[in-house]
């Protein structure tokens, strides 16, 4: 994938130079990246075959306003039937904000309901 000690914003960098699609991103989920702190990134799926190797990960951004923000990215080239260098291309294929976790009752100091 990437190297252990990129920085936050070098991954990001890395991501949307390397997305076909880094346009369908508005300019405020791109500034609103810009804020990270840390990220997180995990593969969710793949599938191989000898036609087609595709593979989806999570990437997931602390942002400075305590929210995360989630890209999605599919990563398709050919299989090993397809001579080399066949074009790996990766689309970021969606970005989905979300709010942080909310505290429990007992971080909170509010009593449970009985």
């Amino acid at each position: 994938m990437s190297d252990p000690y990129e920085t936050t914003e070098q991954h990001l960098e890395r991501l949307l130079r390397c997305a076909l699609n880094s346009f369908d991103l508005s300019d405020t989920t791109v500034d609103r990246l810009g804020t990270a702190l840390a990220h997180s990134s995990a593969l969710h799926s793949s599938h191989h075959s000898s036609v087609l190797h595709r593979e989806t990960y999570r990437h997931s951004y602390l942002l400075s306003d305590g929210t995360t923000l989630t890209l999605w990215e599919l990563v398709h080239g050919g299989g090993k039937d397809v001579p080399s260098p066949a074009a790996t291309s990766c689309t970021t294929t969606r970005a989905t904000p979300s709010s942080p976790p909310r505290a429990s009752p007992a971080a909170t100091g509010t009593p449970r309901p009985r």
